[in-house]
């Protein structure tokens, strides 16, 4: 046995020398191999190496998405069972309010949440759209202040705004008076006399010396004309003003009222206020940022009636115009897409209030507003405050003034009724011997002392000595037709006690200034006729 393992051992021992010219030919044939290659074969090899490389890198990549997209789905998923747990609290608190209305548009209103919780693809380039509005503006400002850029003036004398000079205001003490710009927290209003907005910062102009009148710098750069307009493309809309200052013109575009500057076509009449008239063709909305928003006029688009994103209300009017998304079902009427900034201020939070398109996450309370004390519907777009858990009405959020409180009625949606009024000028009128305030009626105001209808929500005259209001278009009356007038001077003179009346009416009683005795005839007691 020893001699057969000394034998194997014997022929496995490979000699020093033989091993290495073994290794020796081994590299002499790797070499004349890798020289015996051509060009064609050296690039075939490359090209495989590099397609190789993308496909590891383009699997890293999808890897990479794959876990991004998994943890977005998952944190939707948790989005989802929020909304539905604060829904399916809604919904039974208005059940067992028997409100069963409420609880069908909060389930219609959580529908079309869940619906629009994916995410978009951007289907535009920044690049070709250089001049398009980015919605919403930061702060109360204006639009304008985005379209209207040129530089300013030191000193500026527009006869047709307004007959005295205008001086520029720099900052807020200057040569005339100190002059105090908008502050809600503050509760001061400081409105621009054309738009109607409020100044929030310098420059801006003022006049020399009518302390009320005031104007955005950019508002003194109004053109004086708008040819083509989309509401009224057959006639030039020309730059006007109003001379009655005791009501306002309703524009046709949006059928708010305004008092400010005005854009007018003499031979139809038709009227649309600054912000309609210089109304852009087409902006994105932090809503829906990844698409475009068009300008459509509604009786020219051939379409049903539709309703606002926003504000829930149906668009339509003979010549309203709104926005809309041509890639999906979004649209925006014109006063919730341009009259909405960002954020506001309220004396109520001293935090900034965000404009919010949806339901607050762990919103654990009923929604309610801070301004009117009115529940909200968190479907419609409001203002929250996330550190302070309050929300506001996008309709009472400019009501800043104590003033103001009350002035919003319960059916009134999306913007303030009054957003292109400027309230607050006090003078004269021939039908009462008081200074009358031109302000909007609140609940507190009552009713009107020539028709018994609610002053709420209207615009109206109020004396500042007694206890008179009425609404403002019955002096539109009075001017008209001479009668109506002498009428209005006799029923509102101090002298008469007037019975408030709760429901309209057009006769007016008195109580008399002091009371008679009947007059009766002589009379004397006789016998009975036999």
């Amino acid at each position: 046995m020893e001699a057969i393992a000394a034998n194997l051992a014997s022929s496995e021992t490979v000699p020093p020398s033989t091993v290495e010219d073994r290794s020796q030919n081994t590299d002499g044939a790797t070499d004349s191999a890798a020289i015996k290659l051509d060009a064609a074969a050296q690039a075939h090899i490359t090209k495989h190496r590099k397609l190789q490389e993308d496909l590891t890198d383009e699997m890293v990549g999808l890897a990479r998405q794959l876990k991004e997209s998994t943890l977005m789905i998952n944190q939707s998923i948790k989005n989802i069972e929020k909304i539905l747990d604060s829904t399916e609290e809604a919904v039974e608190r208005s059940l067992a309010r028997g409100d069963c209305t409420n609880a069908w548009e909060s389930n219609v209103g959580i529908l079309v949440l869940l619906l629009g919780l994916g995410k978009t693809k951007k289907n535009f380039k920044d690049v070709d759209h250089p001049d398009l509005l980015h919605l919403p503006v930061d702060d109360e400002s204006h639009v304008l202040s985005h379209q209207l850029k040129d530089e300013t003036c030191e000193q500026v004398r527009n006869c047709f705004l307004h007959d005295d000079p205008l001086v520029l205001i720099n900052d807020e003490i200057n040569n005339y008076k100190i002059t105090s710009l908008h502050d809600p927290m503050k509760r001061i209003k400081l409105l621009c006399n054309a738009c109607s907005r409020p100044i929030t910062k310098t420059p801006f102009y003022k006049c020399s010396i009518d302390d009320d009148f005031v104007l955005h710098d950019w508002c003194n750069r109004l053109p004086k004309e708008v040819r083509g307009h989309p509401g009224y493309p057959e006639h030039t809309l020309l730059h006007s003003r109003l001379i009655y200052t005791g009501s306002g013109a309703i524009c046709r575009i949006c059928g708010l009222p305004c008092n400010g500057i005005i854009y007018y076509c003499y031979c139809c009449d038709f009227l649309t206020d600054v912000s309609c008239a210089l109304m852009p063709k087409e902006i994105t909305h932090e809503a829906h940022a990844d698409h475009i928003l068009t300008r459509v006029e509604s009786s020219r688009s051939g379409a049903s009636k539709k309703e606002c994103h926003s504000c829930r209300v149906s668009i339509g009017g003979e010549s309203e115009n709104y926005f809309k998304c041509n890639a999906c079902d979004f649209y925006l009427d014109c006063r919730c897409a341009l009259q909405l900034p960002k954020t506001v201020m309220h004396k109520f939070d001293k935090h900034p209030l965000q404009l919010s398109y949806a339901p607050i996450e762990d919103h654990k309370s009923q929604y309610f507003c801070e301004v009117c004390e009115e529940e909200l519907d968190p479907g419609k777009w409001f203002y929250h405050c996330a550190a302070c858990a309050q929300s506001i009405h996008s309709a009472c959020a400019p009501l800043i003034l104590q003033s103001e409180q009350g002035v919003n009625s319960s059916d009134l949606e999306g913007v303030y009724k009054f957003i292109n009024i400027k309230f607050g000028h006090v003078e004269k009128r021939p039908f009462h011997q008081h200074p009358m305030l031109f302000a909007p009626g609140t609940e507190n105001d009552g009713l009107c002392h020539e028709c018994g209808s609610k002053l709420q929500s209207q615009m109206i005259w109020k004396c500042l000595h007694c206890n008179f209001a009425c609404h403002c278009y019955h002096e539109l009356k009075s001017l008209l037709n001479p009668s109506v007038g002498q009428r209005l001077i006799y029923i509102f003179g101090e002298n008469k006690r007037m019975i408030k009346q709760r429901e309209s009416q057009r006769s007016l009683e008195f109580y008399p200034s002091e009371m008679m005795r009947p007059e009766t005839r002589d009379w004397k007691v006789v016998d009975d006729i036999q």
